[in-house]
């Protein structure tokens, strides 16, 4: 199985990322002054200024461990949710956080400081059958045709995978379009009174590279799919 070894993908800069997942978790019933989120936006605050050191506590202090804000279950409170809609989401955006502080520590240009994570800091995937459905519908809510060939290579690479069918879901993968002027770089627009201006991207974004990382980890016959280098373009 063999993926790009450059993932592109058109990712939203930190600060707008957190500012989103803030004000997702917020909307579902997460207090604004709550333990987690208090950290989320110190800890971007903190990159923003190039202080690592407190910006690693922060992240510690998050919570990103197993029964803790990772594992939250945000409820649907607009018509167009569900509950899989919620809960994947929530995952993609603080997953995606996660992945752009890793990526803003690792090209500080501070030698002497050396940004100590947790090990176990990713979100747990959800199957591939659910991202991709609410990928595809996210997309379809803020314009995409449901015909498009990239949504449609979407259904097919996730159901190839379902048949243990390596090589069309390799096919259909490179169809979706993650290089530049392609799929990625797709800039939705808000549909609904709750969203503000770069919600939607960001969502999109998030979900993209959810649904991808969850296309490189599932396991057939406890082999697992050849990881991608995932590449995010931020301006921090």
């Amino acid at each position: 199985m063999k993926y790009p070894t450059g993932l592109y993908i058109n990712a939203a800069n930190l600060e707008n990322l957190a500012k989103v997942l803030v004000r997702f978790s917020i909307q579902h019933g997460q207090a604004e002054e709550s333990i987690p989120l208090q950290n989320i936006k110190n800890c971007t605050e903190a990159i923003k200024n190039g202080n690592f050191k407190e910006a690693q506590t922060h992240y510690s202090n998050v919570g990103l461990g197993k029964e803790d804000f990772r594992d939250w279950v945000p409820q649907p409170v607009y018509e167009h949710e569900d509950k899989r809609d919620v809960s994947i989401t929530f995952q993609a955006l603080l997953n995606c956080w996660c992945s752009l502080v890793e990526h803003a520590s690792k090209c500080s240009k501070i030698p002497h400081v050396k940004m100590k994570f947790p090990t176990s800091l990713t979100v747990t995937s959800p199957r591939l059958q659910d991202i991709t459905a609410v990928l595809i519908r996210f997309c379809i809510q803020h314009g995409q045709p449901e015909e498009s060939l990239q949504l449609q290579s979407m259904k097919n690479c996730a159901k190839a995978i379902e048949e243990n069918n390596l090589k069309d879901a390799q096919i259909h993968y490179f169809k979706v379009g993650f290089q530049r002027d392609e799929f990625c770089e797709w800039v939705p627009q808000p549909v609904y009174e709750h969203e503000k201006k770069g919600d939607a991207r960001n969502t999109f974004e998030a979900l993209l590279n959810s649904w991808s990382f969850t296309v490189q980890h599932v396991k057939i016959d406890g082999i697992k799919f050849e990881k991608l280098k995932i590449i995010n373009r931020i301006d921090l």
